[in-house]
């Protein structure tokens, strides 16, 4: 996290259903854990996003393994790689007032690098971090 600035680490996509015999699967999990602690020690919010398509219903459906999510951290639902289109996560920003988006989880080659576009489309400022993702 960016000390100073109003950010939100944003979670895309890390459900077993999704995650399951990605690239460095197991790496990819423990970095985006980390990053997920050491966000909620600088009181940086947290916003899981996951696809809702992913295993509906079952537990492939359900963040992996490893991390967890608070009750009060947001998860948005979402059907398309854009993790703002047709969801709630634009709200949630304004909500938060938050102007630097980081992001991490499943798929940089798909849902990350289209959701970090938009949020730069969007006026966010965009952190994709490098090792903690999947692809």
């Amino acid at each position: 996290m960016v000390s100073g600035d109003r950010s939100v680490l944003l979670i895309v996509d890390m459900q077993q259903g999704a995650v399951s015999g990605c690239f460095q699967e197991k790496e990819a999990i423990q970095r985006v854990a980390s990053l997920v602690e050491r966000a909620r020690g600088k009181e940086v919010p947290v916003v899981s996003v996951v696809h809702d398509p992913v295993g509906a219903g079952t537990t492939d459906s359900e963040l992996v393994r490893g991390l967890t999510r608070l009750p009060n951290e947001p998860v948005i639902r979402k059907e398309y790689r854009d993790s703002f289109t047709r969801s709630d996560l634009t709200p949630d920003f304004d909500r938060l007032g938050e102007k630097l988006l980081v992001a991490a989880g499943d798929q940089s080659d798909f849902c990350i690098r289209i959701t970090t576009q938009r949020a730069a489309v969007l006026g966010l400022d965009v952190t994709r971090v490098v090792d903690a993702h999947t692809t």
